[in-house]
């Protein structure tokens, strides 16, 4: 199984902001000068086989206050005890107990479905993946879903570990005050459904569910760019999105709208009526929805974005021709966020982004097109999160969650 090249570095306060439903006590909150449990702990997860008096001289708390503190994350679970300080002593170096708890993270796609089971260190345990579509009525999408989350926990060797939370991706908006998926989207039936009522009650923990680009980027700036302080993720598939990374901190916006790139208008041959109800979208004339039925009217019998890559791959002229339009476009829309963010990184996702004279036509707008100051720094890179971007993003939300100061003090009664 997958499993992420480092542990860990995002736990470090202000690096993450969970849906504003899902407050109550980021990593990135003030803490107080008490030094509650919870501030305790975030101190552990990012600093493991830390001792009990690096913590006090850390925290400026007496030793007998941090013994106190620490047994009762030792009590509940939280923590757990490596090492020796000294040969025939207790163990004294403290970390995250691996064996804690487990999150689900699913990634449901237009085409696509991706279950996983993830441990507490953001390491994927088990897969259930499947190429359909998704199902038009909510109802039948949930059973459907439900389904495969009992597949991937079946899946797991030995005792399972108790199940903490939930992260859903979907490829759409979602209000952030409600969880309500909002659209427009490709799924029309799915505009005002909420999924995570039937997983809370289902499983009774809490569910999260967040667009698919903004957790694209918070998954990859989780496990491969933590040490990145902005990026855009680009999401090029059926649909085209972006999750945006400020200051360390992924950025929703107000509603949690923000990244809607396919929606910026532009001027094009390709342009189609967008699902959004305009005619001039930048998804709506090379999403790959889009392409495809480009390439259909020229008489190519295709239905699967895999066989766009398939065609370019050969050479084929017109998609040669569709693919290099779209890599142009899409470029010169990010040229225009890159000028008003000024990024450390651009990050390719999405099966579009392995179609080379796509992504060299992008490369060159974003270079043309933005200013230089804007862009002199910028690395422009494939996804290394690949198809599991989107997961491990629902998986770090729902992890941080749960194990903010203030769910862990709820916890533990403070």
């Amino acid at each position: 199984m997958w499993k992420p090249p480092a542990p860990p570095a995002a736990a470090r306060r202000g690096s993450e902001t969970p849906l504003s439903d899902m407050d109550g006590g980021a990593a990135g909150s003030a803490r107080s000068l008490a030094w509650t449990p919870g501030e305790i702990f975030q101190l552990v997860r990012e600093s493991p086989e830390i001792s009990r008096s690096e913590l006090a001289r850390r925290t400026g708390l007496s030793p007998t206050t941090v013994a106190s503190r620490v047994e009762s994350l030792l009590e509940r679970g939280y923590l757990g005890e490596r090492g020796t300080a000294r040969a025939g002593r207790k163990p004294r170096a403290l970390s995250l107990n691996p064996d804690w708890g487990i999150v689900i993270a699913a990634h449901i796609g237009s085409r696509h479905t991706r279950v996983c089971v993830v441990d507490m260190t953001g390491q994927i345990l088990t897969v259930e993946e499947h190429a359909v579509a998704a199902a038009p009525d909510i109802e039948d999408e949930l059973a459907w879903l439900h389904e495969q989350m009992e597949k991937a926990l079946a899946a797991l060797p030995g005792d399972r570990p108790p199940l903490r939370g939930i992260g859903l991706s979907v490829p759409a908006p979602v209000d952030a005050s409600t969880g309500q998926i909002v659209g427009p989207t490709l799924l029309h039936s799915w505009n005002s459904a909420s999924m995570t009522p039937r997983f809370e009650e289902w499983y009774g923990v809490p569910v999260i569910i967040d667009n698919d680009g903004t957790l694209m980027a918070r998954g990859e700036h989780r496990t491969v760019l933590s040490g990145v302080d902005s990026l855009i993720y680009l999401k090029l598939g059926a649909a085209i999105g972006c999750g945006i990374v400020v200051n360390r901190n992924v950025h929703r916006g107000h509603s949690g709208g923000a990244g809607e790139i396919g929606h910026m208008p532009i001027r094009s041959e390709f342009s189609r009526r967008c699902i959004c109800g305009r005619d001039d979208c930048l998804e709506a004339a090379f999403g790959g929805a889009a392409i495809i039925e480009h390439l259909r009217e020229r008489g190519h019998d295709i239905s699967s974005t895999e066989e766009v890559v398939a065609l370019a791959s050969r050479a084929d002229p017109d998609a040669l021709e569709i693919t290099r339009a779209a890599g142009t476009a899409i470029g010169s829309a990010v040229a225009v966020l890159a000028d008003f963010l000024n990024p450390e990184a651009i990050v390719l996702g999405g099966l579009l982004a392995t179609i080379e004279p796509l992504t060299k036509n992008l490369r060159s707008a974003v270079y043309a097109r933005s200013l230089p100051l804007a862009v002199r720094d910028v690395t422009i890179r494939e996804s290394e999160t690949a198809e599991n971007a989107s997961t491990l993003g629902a998986a770090w939300t729902i992890i941080d969650h749960v194990f903010s100061p203030a769910q862990v003090n709820a916890a533990l009664g403070v």
